[in-house]
């Protein structure tokens, strides 16, 4: 957060909070706090519980470990909703993901599998960029991957409104199913439902940052552009600088992919409370995008930790 607004924050919280003061004097002490999804994963219901009815179905939030990020998850299944409820929510089977019944509308939702296992969703890298474990992102229309900074059930304690950090960035790399498109194996790719690449396509993944207000009617806002926007990204949003290209086919026929992981520095974005994640792609029929090649990994999300105190 600015200075500025940080002290606007602070004025209006002094009315409400008589004993506290603010001013240019106090310390700030400022860490980096990266989100952990690996343990200690909870499910609790907060400030964003409304937007269940926009997204259509059930929607939940996860909490990291470090209670530094919040991530948001759309899902039908009943099993589901009760694995998230009783917190085993780090050790969910790969039905999840695979059910043609549609059971997992996805959003974002911490992996189950090791790095170097035989899911088709394991990283490109066969490996995590730290820890036993990462984050499946599936952007879609009712799959919107959401993420913002931890805000608890009560947001009007004191606390809250002061330690919430900017964010600094995170980590993103392809699934398995993307080395498919490098191989070219036309027979392999069929039996997942997908076809080459041909020239001049192009899969990028894209993070949007919105509200830089913290108030009820920023929040409220967001959601109702959001469920008005559908499949599109929501308007009034700023689009961070840096994409990463996630495929490409070159005008020679020649596929390259990412194939580790890569940082994405969302500086010029971290006035923002909400960001999302969505895939953007040139040469592609919308309407006909694979939806498995909608699926990456996000890890280590990376925050700015800030305090007066």
């Amino acid at each position: 957060m600015k200075k500025k607004n940080l002290l606007v924050l602070c004025a209006a919280l002094a009315l409400s909070f008589p004993f506290v003061s603010c001013s240019d004097d106090d310390d700030t002490t400022e860490t980096t706090v990266v989100a952990d999804f690996t343990s200690g994963v909870t499910a609790y219901s907060s400030y964003f519980n409304y937007a269940s009815s926009y997204a259509g179905v059930n929607t939940y939030t996860l909490a990291d470990g470090t209670t530094s990020c919040d991530i948001y998850t759309y899902v039908t299944s009943d099993t589901l909703v009760s694995e998230i409820t009783s917190g085993s929510a780090t050790t969910l089977s790969s039905s999840i993901v695979e059910d043609a019944s549609g059971t997992w509308y996805g959003g974002f939702y911490p992996t189950w599998f090791t790095a170097a296992g035989d899911e088709v969703y394991c990283p490109i890298s066969e490996t995590f960029h730290s820890g036993s474990g990462a984050l499946l992102c599936n952007p879609g229309t009712l799959c919107r991957a959401i993420f913002s900074r931890h805000m608890q059930t009560d947001i009007t304690t004191l606390t809250n409104y002061l330690t919430l950090g900017e964010i600094e960035g995170l980590w993103v790399n392809n699934t398995y199913l993307y080395s498919l498109l490098q191989e070219g194996d036309t027979a392999t790719l069929s039996e997942y439902g997908l076809s080459p690449m041909t020239a001049g396509q192009k899969i990028e993944l894209v993070i949007t940052g919105y509200v830089d207000s913290f108030s009820f009617n920023s929040f409220s806002t967001f959601f109702t552009a959001l469920k008005n926007a559908g499949s599109n990204v929501v308007s009034g949003g700023e689009t961070a600088s840096q994409t990463v290209t996630l495929a490409e086919c070159s005008s020679s026929g020649t596929v390259t992919v990412l194939s580790d992981w890569t940082w994405i520095d969302l500086d010029d974005i971290d006035d923002n409370y909400i960001f999302e994640v969505s895939i953007k792609t040139t040469g592609y029929d919308s309407t006909t995008f694979p939806d498995a090649l909608k699926v990456v990994l996000v890890d280590d999300i990376t925050f700015e930790s800030k305090s007066l105190f």
